[in-house]
This record gives C-alpha cells, sequence and structure tokens, in this order.
C-alpha cells in the first residue's frame, strides 16, 4: 500500500459510502484511479466488507481487545470457533503463537461470557482482556440525540442490508425493500444527522503483500485523552508509512499502538525508538496480527428482529 492506498482506506473508513467522484476531486487523482485502487483493495483481501452499523453507545456496548496466547497456530476450524460468540465480532491468529479477539458487550455478564468462551478451548494457554475506547483518530461526529427507539422499521430495513455491504447504492436499496430512493436516501440522512451511524470498513491489513502488522501495549503514568493524540501526532511525525492507529484502555493508563513493519528486525527498532521517544512507559504485552476475520454477533440478530 502506497501513501494514496492509504488516504483512501482511512477516508473510507471514516465514511465507507464516500462518493468516489468527491475523493478523486480532494486527491486530484481520476475517479478511474480511485476505483481501481479501492477494488485492488478488495481483491487483495484488505478490505473485507464496507460496514454501515449503529453505534455501540446506541446499544449501552463497549468493546475489549484480548491478546490470546496460544499453545499452538490455529486452523481456520479453531479461529471460527472462537468466533462463535455472540459477544466475538472479529477474530485475528498471528504468524506466532498468539492472536487478537474484539469483544463487543453490553455487561460484565457477557464480557465474562466470551472469556469462558476462550478459556475452554485447549488451545489458548493465556489471555489477558483490554477493555477499550475508540481511536480517536476514528471518524467523530456529534453524540446522538435519539436512542434505538427512534428508529422505524424501514431504518431497521436499512441498516440490516448495509450491515456487510455498505457501500450498496440508494437506487438497489429502494428496489430490495419496495420503497423509493428519496425515502431511502432522507431515512439515512436523518441517521446520520442523529450521529447513529459508523459508516466504515471491515480491514484485513493482516494480508498486506509483505511484512506484517505488530501490536505494542505501553503502560504510561497517566494518560488523558489529550495526551494520546499527542503520541499519536508525534509518532505519525516519524512513522508516517508505518502507524496505523492507537487504542486508549478504559480502566488503565494502557495505550495499544499498531504498526505496519517488513521484518521483526524493524519492529524491534521501533520498540526502542519509542522508549527513547515515551521514557516514561513500560511495554506489558506486544502481539503480531495475521489476518482478520469477522463474524456476526448480537447486533445482526437484533437487526434480523427489528426489521421484520
Amino acid at each position: 500500500m502506497d501513501n494514496l492506498d492509504k488516504v483512501l482506506f482511512q477516508e473510507l473508513s471514516n465514511n465507507c459510502r464516500a462518493s468516489f467522484t468527491e475523493l478523486g476531486e480532494k486527491y486530484d487523482v481520476s475517479v478511474n484511479t480511485i476505483k481501481t485502487r479501492v477494488e485492488t483493495m478488495i481483491e487483495q483481501g484488505i478490505i473485507v466488507h464496507f460496514d454501515v452499523q449503529l453505534k455501540l453507545s446506541l446499544f449501552n456496548a463497549s468493546f475489549a481487545l484480548i491478546i490470546l496466547r496460544l499453545k499452538r497456530l490455529l486452523s481456520q476450524e479453531e479461529k471460527d470457533e472462537i468466533g462463535n460468540n455472540p459477544f466475538i465480532t472479529s477474530v485475528s491468529s498471528g504468524i506466532q503463537k498468539d492472536g487478537m479477539v474484539v469483544a463487543i458487550y453490553r455487561n460484565n455478564d457477557e464480557l465474562n461470557q466470551v472469556v469462558e468462551h476462550l478459556r475452554k478451548n485447549d488451545y489458548v494457554d493465556e489471555l489477558d482482556v483490554f477493555q477499550a475506547l475508540p481511536p480517536p483518530s476514528s471518524h467523530v461526529t456529534l453524540p446522538s440525540s435519539k436512542g434505538i427507539e427512534s428508529l422505524k422499521k424501514i431504518d431497521w430495513q436499512i441498516l440490516r442490508q448495509l450491515r456487510w455491504n455498505g457501500r450498496m447504492p440508494i437506487n438497489e436499496l429502494a428496489q430490495k425493500l419496495g420503497r423509493s430512493s428519496p425515502t431511502i436516501r432522507k431515512r439515512l440522512e436523518y441517521m446520520r444527522k442523529q450521529g447513529m451511524l459508523y459508516e466504515t470498513v471491515l480491514s484485513n491489513i493482516g494480508v498486506i503483500g509483505h511484512g506484517f502488522i505488530i501490536n505494542f501495549a505501553l503502560q504510561l503514568h497517566e494518560l488523558t485523552n489529550d495526551r494520546q493524540l499527542e503520541i499519536e501526532e508525534k509518532i505519525r511525525e516519524i512513522y508516517e508509512d508505518n502507524f496505523w492507529v492507537s487504542w486508549k484502555i478504559v480502566n488503565r493508563p494502557i495505550i495499544f499502538l499498531t504498526f505496519q513493519v517488513d521484518s521483526v528486525v524493524e519492529a524491534q527498532e521501533i520498540q526502542s525508538r519509542l522508549v527513547s521517544m515515551f521514557p516514561e512507559y513500560q511495554s506489558i504485552s506486544q502481539a503480531i496480527s495475521g489476518e482478520w476475520k469477522y463474524y456476526k454477533d448480537f447486533r445482526d440478530q437484533i437487526l434480523e428482529e427489528r426489521s421484520q
């Protein structure tokens, strides 16, 4: 991925329904170039799905990053076994004997169900659970002033169609739902204005043509939102081509940093550089990510029920 690929990836992560024409004008390239670059990322498996979904806050839900230490590398069937849980939304197994799970949950009981589900698998040696906040570099919108109960049946039907196919054209949506295009456009705009939606991509950056993805978990003396943004900006100045995103842990001053690297040596160099940049930090964990796979979770069941 070159810089154009990365900015397009970020644009679509912030708004997966963004017009290719507008993106072409913004970056002074042709629509055909934009289309070709995006199609290539899809063919390579970097972009797995375009996804329009309700914000987690509307479900009173949070998410957690769970680092797995494994007894062996996982087969696809074993990854599917891990993903077979209503509160697990994605699974990655690393190129070493480690992996990562993203869990979405509404209360501690649901998170505990995930932990017990993982522990019952005999190939999971140990795990660390980190309750996280969305990356500050993700698309920011106003908090929703309306709750789920303000949504109409047509809204749920739209969301169900766009859950795994977020770039479906308005006219195709209208045809599938037996409604007019202006009605579909109006309801989507309503949900956007209320700050209800994430219009993003489900990605698999672990399949980039070369290298791998490594996640560093760093602990500081304190970590405010402003400090997280300051850290991100400082890292991006140096590692513009390597750094992807950060997550802040809710109940501990821990930040997850995600990098693309070409070798273990490069990963070690980045880690050493982080020491000099942030001497107050303590490295507590790291994991090398392989391919990500996404699974239906409890939100899909809600979409199914509400759209009937």
